[in-house]
C-alpha cells in the first residue's frame, strides 16, 4: 500500500482495546458514536538531538505507544459561516475540557488556553489550526462544531514527543471530519509550522516520524530541504541479539515551559553561533544565515565536521558572551538580524531573560552531533550485512560496541555542550551503563524525560531489574511502566466507522 497519502481504515476491522476505549469515552461524552479515530504515535530519537532546527538529519523511530483522537462533526445553523467550534475533552480527568469558537480572528487563542489552565488543549487547537491555514478553503463555508475526545499512553513531559503526536492526531482527525485527503509529508509539514504557536521554535523531528515512521525501520530524516527527506534504516534488533530499552526519569520535561531559557536560548544561540561563524569566516551574505548548516553549505570545498569544529573553536573563542560582546562582533542590535523572520518573537523573549549566550559550545554539539548521525546510519549498514552473514561474527559485535560508544558520546555532548541534560538523567544513564547497556544517552529535547539504551536481548531482564534498584528505588518511586523495550513502530492512521 502506498505510505504517502493517508488511507483511511475500517474501524469496525479493529480489535484495539484502546480504540475501542476511546471510542466508548467518546460516546459517553458526546452522546452520540464518532465519525472516526486518528492515531499518532510518539517516538524515540536514537540519535541526532537539536540537530533538526539547524538543518541536520536525524535517527528517530515510533513507538507504539500513541495518543488517539476520536472524532465527530455537526452543523450548527446557528453559526456564522467560516465559524468553528472546537469541543474538546480528555479522558484523563485532570485535563479539563475546553470550548474554542474560531473565526479568522482567533489570534491569542492559544495563549488564552494556556491562561485558562488548559494549556494540554493548545496541542490540539495547533493542529486545528494547522490544517485551517494550509487548506483555508475547507474552512470558509463551514457552519459546524469539532468534537474531539483525547486518550492516549505517551507520558506527558517525558521525551516521547507526547505533544506532537496530539497535535499531528488533532489535525489528522480534523481531516478525518471534514473528509480532505492529506499526504504524509503535507500532515508532517504543517504540524511543524502549527507547533510553533505555542512557542517552541522546533525543527520538525517529531511531526515527520509520527507521519511517516514505518514498522520495523527507523527513519533517516534529512533536514536540509522542506520537507525534510525520510529514507528507511534498518535498525539492530533480535536477529543481532539486541534491543533498545527506554527509561523514564520522571523528571517531568515540558518544551513550551521555560522555552525562553531552554529550548528556544539553544536555537538562538545556534543561530547567533552561525552569524558569528560567517562574518569572521567572511561571507557576504552573513546576515541572512540563521542554521549552522547554511554555514557548511557556503564553504566550498566539502569541509569536514573536524574543520568545522575548528572553526567553531577559532570565530567563538569566549566561553560566554554577553549581549553587548555579542552586538559588537555583529555590529548590530542582535534582534535586527531576524526582524520579520519566524524567530523575531523567540528572539526578543531569548534576549529579554538571558544575560549570557554560548556559542561556541552549541556549535560543536550540533557539528559534532550531525557527525554522529551519519556514524551511527554507517553502523546500522554494516549490522545488517553482519548479520546476513553470521549474528555470533566477532565482526558484529565489534559494530554493535561502536553503535553503543556512539549513543553514550552523544550524551557527553547533550550534557557538557549542549547543556540540555540534568542530574537525574545523567543517573538513569550511568546506572544504565553499570547495568551493561552498550551504549545510552538522553532521547528528546532533554531537561528531564527518558534516556534510550542500547541492550543484549538475553539481558534484558537483569538490566530492568538493576536500574529498579539503583535509579528507581533509590530514589522511593515506582518504576511501573516507566521503562519498556521499543521496537520500530508505524506512523499515524486514521480509522474511519464506515470507509466510502
Amino acid at each position: 500500500m502506498d505510505r504517502e497519502e493517508f488511507r483511511a481504515l475500517p474501524l469496525a476491522d479493529e480489535a484495539s482495546e484502546r480504540l475501542k476505549q476511546v471510542t466508548r469515552a467518546f460516546e459517553s461524552r458526546f452522546r452520540r458514536p464518532p465519525m472516526g479515530v486518528a492515531r499518532a504515535p510518539g517516538r524515540v530519537n536514537l540519535i541526532g538531538e537539536h540537530v533538526d532546527y539547524e538543518g541536520y538529519a536525524v535517527l528517530p523511530m515510533a513507538i507504539e505507544q500513541s495518543v488517539y483522537v476520536a472524532f465527530n462533526v455537526i452543523r450548527r445553523s446557528h453559526c456564522d459561516a467560516g465559524v468553528m467550534v472546537l469541543s474538546v475533552a480528555n479522558e484523563k480527568t485532570q485535563y479539563k475540557p475546553i470550548t474554542v469558537t474560531m473565526n479568522e480572528q482567533e489570534q491569542g487563542t492559544v495563549q488564552q488556553l494556556e491562561l485558562e489552565g488548559a494549556s494540554w488543549a493548545s496541542y490540539v487547537l495547533c493542529g486545528v489550526l494547522g490544517l485551517r491555514d494550509a487548506r483555508p478553503e475547507s474552512f470558509q463555508d463551514e457552519e459546524m462544531e469539532l468534537q474531539m475526545l483525547v486518550d492516549g499512553d505517551i507520558p506527558a513531559g517525558c521525551g516521547l514527543s507526547s505533544s506532537s503526536a496530539l497535535v499531528v492526531a488533532s489535525a489528522l482527525a480534523t481531516s478525518g471530519a471534514l473528509k480532505l485527503s492529506l499526504k504524509r509529508s503535507e500532515l508532517a509539514e504543517l504540524c511543524r509550522r502549527a507547533e510553533h504557536r505555542v512557542g517552541t521554535m522546533g525543527g520538525g523531528m517529531d511531526q515527520a516520524v509520527a507521519c511517516l515512521a514505518q514498522r520495523g525501520v527507523a527513519l533517516h530524516l534529512d533536514f536540509a530541504t522542506v520537507p525534510a527527506r525520510s529514507n528507511p534504516v534498518s535498525v539492530p534488533d533480535a536477529a543481532a541479539g539486541v534491543t533498545f530499552v527506554v527509561a523514564n526519569s520522571l523528571v517531568v520535561a515540558e518544551k513550551a515551559v521555560d522555552a525562553a531559557t531552554r529550548y528556544n536560548k539553544r536555537v538562538v544561540e545556534c543561530a547567533l553561533a552561525a552569524k558569528m561563524i560567517a562574518k569572521k569566516a567572511g561571507m557576504d551574505d552573513w546576515r541572512k544565515i540563521t542554521r549552522l548548516v547554511d554555514v557548511q553549505k557556503a564553504l566550498e570545498g566539502g569541509i569536514s565536521f573536524r574543520e568545522l569544529k575548528k572553526l567553531a573553536s577559532t570565530s567563538c573563542p569566549l566561553t560566554e558572551y554577553s549581549i553587548g560582546e555579542i552586538e559588537t562582533e555583529l555590529g548590530e542590535p542582535i534582534i535586527e538580524f531576524f526582524r520579520g523572520s519566524s524567530l523575531e518573537a523567540a528572539v526578543m523573549a531569548v534576549i529579554a531573560s538571558a544575560s549570557s549566550f554560548k556559542l561556541q559550545q552549541r556549535a560543536l554539539h550540533v557539528w559534532g552531533e550531525a557527525e554522529r548521525v551519519e556514524q551511527f546510519q554507517s553502523f546500522c549498514a554494516s549490522l545488517a550485512e553482519e548479520v546476513k552473514r553470521s549474528p555470533d561474527h566477532a565482526a558484529l559485535q565489534k559494530q554493535l560496541q561502536s553503535l553503543g560508544e556512539v549513543m553514550s558520546a552523544s550524551h557527553y555532548s547533550c550534557k557538557a555542550l549542549y547543556e540540555c541534560s540534568c542530574p537525574e538523567l545523567d543517573a538513569l544513564v550511568d546506572a544504565a551503563m553499570s547495568a551493561g547497556a552498550l551504549g545510552a544517552r538522553l532521547t528528546g529535547a532533554g531537561w528531564g524525560g527518558c534516556i534510550v539504551a542500547l541492550m543484549r536481548k538475553s539481558e534484558v531482564t537483569n538490566f530492568m531489574d538493576s536500574i529498579r534498584s539503583s535509579y528507581y528505588s533509590q530514589r522511593g518511586i515506582s518504576s511501573s511502566d516507566a521503562m519498556f523495550e521499543s521496537t520500530p513502530a508505524p506512523g499515524a492512521d486514521i480509522f474511519v466507522v464506515e470507509v466510502k
